[in-house]
């Protein structure tokens, strides 16, 4: 059977979107010019998606103008055509392609499904006119909003569970700011995991509310109360025997004495110990060797044994159900948080006559499920034969199946197909991506004898060096990792992880650096680094646009940004060496220097008895925070730091 399903494997710098554009080129080439009509490429960002555009364009243009370029043999020789075969459909396809251009099928992902949702107006109850909303903040603050306003005596509810929420949030040390807090935690909703049970959590009422948490209470009660019953009579005995803890071996610490006593008070403990594991064992146990312990082993033998026993079965029996009771009794807030905003959600939509782009993955499934793919086609409008998708790795489980009947009848009808990710990629789950499918689910599903995998493992990008540290870097790790969770997933994953030098084989340059412990800041000691770092590439020559600084956080950029600012303004900044930042905060007004000074001095014109805007002043001119620049600012003894004509003036 011919193998019409490709899978290329590509890692960072590998040519990812080249491939792309060699396949779609290749297979428009193969057909009559009009054939790029039933090509649908697909990508996750507009970005990629302009970028895709240009570069099959530009390699079109090429062709047709007789220029050639890194792909120019290889399609000669996998389509067989001459020179002048391949200028001359290279210009009857570009033609078509810029005469037609709407039907130069090269798309996100969600482009494409919003035009199949489009298509299927009247089947998901929305009025013509409905509008697709792609903002989910947009939604969120009108939903948070009608939310807060119902809080109050009439809804006494839904006002516990969000105080409740509140006091949990302040508890953790978040922001106090409710109205954002609930906001974060609503996003929840729109991801895939919740999307698979939001219908049955659309069914759930206040009533179904109310009687699950009776329930629930109930059986936590129905446990302590039988618990409390069989302590409360082990502690009768031992008063009626004139036993006390001080007859107990070890007294009240792990001691049946201390197990009968919580339970007693109506709190729990486990039966798990070490001590009441031995006392659980026999009656030996529970006291020293003496006479007044005779009486003890005699009692426990007789009576306390039997109850600390049926205790201990009881627990064994229901123990489990009533940890799970209380877990979600203490945590059903959010559930019920989660339920309200999901019904206020769905009010809203139906009251704008808008869905939401996130709704679309969950309605495509239902409708995908049900439909055939011929019908589909029609109602879109296009007939793709050939779907190539690159960045797999961001696909989510959800818009996967989406395009399963699809591939499928492409590839029933022996069309090729091909798919285009890094799994190594998946990690970042960013939009849900689930690196099972590009390590094993797609060849699953379509079979083996059907799918091709290669490899694009010639690293285009980096230098030699630099290649050379990555194969052995995570070659490693990947088996480190495999290795500590007991699994060959990880290391399965990283087998193609190897890759070969293209350019620069002898360039390149990797150092780490470790910082030792310590009970400072990490993070203020990198800072403190940095300068030295970039002095030293600096000294050897490597311009400042040649150096990328990666953060993990936004926050930290913007900290790296403004300490190398105050960095080149201060004393130790070298006078040959640059410290320009190039990010989105080095570019804001508030963080130059000049503006800085200019709108202090006018604050200070304006008020010079303003001990704020005086301090702030000498500090922008000084810049160093030292408490000696501080304290004559507060004296007003400024000539040290602000020009004479400025004070005079």
């Amino acid at each position: 059977m011919t193998k019409s399903f490709t899978i290329y494997r590509s890692s960072a710098g590998s040519g990812k979107t080249r491939t792309l554009a060699k396949e779609y080129i290749r297979l428009a080439l193969a057909t009559d010019a009009s054939g790029f009509r039933h090509i649908l490429a697909v990508t996750f960002t507009n970005k990629a998606t302009q970028e895709m555009k240009q570069r099959i364009l530009e390699y079109l243009a090429d062709f047709a103008a007789g220029r050639s370029n890194n792909l120019t043999q290889e399609l000669k020789s996998e389509l067989q055509f001459t020179d002048q075969q391949l200028r001359k459909k290279s210009a009857d396809v570009l033609s078509l392609i810029l005469h037609r251009y709407s039907q130069f099928s090269v798309s996100t992902i969600d482009a494409f499904f919003q035009r199949v949702i489009r298509s299927f107006t009247r089947e998901a109850g929305l009025l013509g006119n409905f509008r697709l909303e792609l903002d989910n903040d947009l939604v969120l603050d009108e939903v948070i909003a009608a939310l807060l306003d119902e809080l109050g005596p009439d809804h006494q509810q839904l006002t516990e569970w969000v105080v409740r929420f509140s006091r949990d949030r302040l508890e953790e040390g978040s922001s106090w700011n409710i109205t954002q807090s609930l906001k974060d935690f609503a996003r929840e909703i729109f991801n895939e995991d919740f999307k698979i049970v939001e219908e049955r959590v659309l069914g759930v009422t206040k009533e179904t509310h109310q009687e699950v948490m009776k329930n629930l209470r109930a059986d936590c009660a129905t446990f302590r109360a039988v618990m409390k019953k069989k302590a409360d009579e082990a502690l009768a005995i031992l008063a009626a025997e004139g036993l006390t803890v001080e007859d107990f071996n070890f007294k009240d610490i792990g001691t049946a004495y201390s197990y009968f006593r919580t339970f007693s008070e109506g709190n729990y403990v486990g039966t798990r110990g070490a001590r009441l594991q031995a006392y659980l064992a026999g009656a030996e146990a529970w006291a020293k060797k003496n006479s007044k312990g005779n009486h003890m082993r005699t009692v426990a033998e007789a009576q306390l044994l039997p109850i600390l026993r049926a205790m201990a079965a009881h627990d064994e029996q229901y123990g489990k159900d009533f940890h799970t009771a209380e877990v979600i009794l203490k945590n059903y807030y959010a559930f019920g948080l989660l339920a309200e905003i999901t019904h206020k959600l769905q009010h809203y939509k139906s009251e704008n006559n808008l869905m939401l782009l996130a709704d679309a993955p969950q309605f495509l499934q239902r409708l995908i499920r049900d439909s055939d793919t011929p019908f589909i086609y029609e109602k879109v409008g296009s007939w793709f034969n050939h779907y190539l998708i690159d960045e797999f790795q961001d696909t989510s489980r959800l818009q996967w199946e989406n395009f399963v009947p699809l591939l499928s009848e492409a590839a029933d009808q022996h069309h090729e197909n091909l798919i285009v990710g890094d799994v190594k990629q998946s990690i970042y789950r960013w939009r849900g991506g689930d690196l099972q499918l590009l390590q094993r689910d797609v060849v699953q599903r379509f079979g083996g004898e059907r799918v091709n995998v290669q490899a694009l493992d010639r690293n285009f990008r980096s230098a030699g060096h630099i290649v050379a540290f990555n194969n052995r870097f995570f070659a490693a790790a990947a088996k480190l990792v495999s290795r500590e969770v007991e699994d060959e997933f990880p290391a399965q994953v990283y087998t193609d992880v190897a890759q070969q030098v293209s350019k620069w084989p002898e360039a390149g340059y990797v150092r780490i650096e470790f910082l030792e412990e310590d009970e400072g800041d990490w993070k203020e000691s990198v800072l403190k680094q940095l300068p030295r770092w970039l002095e030293e590439l600096h000294a050897q020559g490597i311009a400042l646009s040649d150096i990328a600084i990666l953060v993990r956080e936004n926050q930290e950029g913007q900290r790296i940004a403004y300490f190398l600012l105050q960095h080149q303004q201060s004393p130790e900044a070298k006078p040959d060496f640059r410290y320009d930042v190039v990010s989105n905060d080095s570019l804001r007004l508030d963080s130059a220097w000049s503006v800085n000074v200019l709108t202090t001095a006018f604050l200070f014109l304006k008020n010079p008895e303003d001990r704020i805007a005086r301090a702030q002043l000498a500090f922008e001119l000084a810049g160093d925070a030292s408490r000696d620049l501080f304290e004559k600012a507060r004296k007003n003894e400024l000539a040290d730091f602000i020009p004479e004509e400025f004070i005079l003036g």
